[in-house]
């Protein structure tokens, strides 16, 4: 048989951390800070909380937030609810999306709520609305960030205000 080629945990370790995979703990901007993260289950939101501290440090923590129907989602709401000052709820994928003033109001009791179904449109209205000292956390579901990644990309720096089409 054919040799099997030795592979080194240091090896594994340089090819984990040169991995790059989009919306995965991603800072697509610095000001106002903006993060990407797919985490779409409970498991996922538990290490996206612990991580996050040392990435925001004391800024107020805005989310854009949108989650698939079939998820268990309550559970990540609890988890994320508590950090923020507001969460933004959108829809993705629909119908398999979770309706969201279904998810909205699971929200109500941690942070200020504002709907709007279109991710872009409430992506846009978000950067409109946040002063560079916040941090905007995009997450919930991969194809939410999948419906907003082009638009984030496109607002890499500095962001100013996405234009309207």
């Amino acid at each position: 048989g054919g040799r099997v080629a030795e592979v080194t945990d240091a090896a594994v370790r340089v090819g984990l951390a040169n991995v790059r995979w989009p919306g995965r703990f991603e800072v697509v901007s610095t000001v106002p800070l903006v993060i990407a993260d797919g985490a779409h289950n409970e498991d996922g939101i538990s290490m996206l909380v612990e991580e996050l501290p040392s990435l925001i440090g004391q800024r107020p923590l805005h989310a854009l937030f949108a989650v698939m129907r079939d998820k268990n989602w309550q559970p990540m709401v609890e988890r994320l609810g508590p950090l923020l000052c507001s969460a933004t709820i959108t829809s993705a994928l629909p119908p398999r999306g979770e309706t969201p003033e279904v998810v909205a109001e699971c929200f109500r009791r941690y942070c200020q709520v504002t709907v709007d179904a279109d991710p872009v449109h409430a992506l846009r209205q978000l950067y409109q609305r946040l002063s560079g000292e916040s941090a905007l956390l995009v997450t919930g579901s991969l194809f939410l960030i999948g419906a907003v990644y082009p638009a984030l990309r496109s607002g890499q720096g500095n962001i100013q205000p996405l234009a309207h089409p």
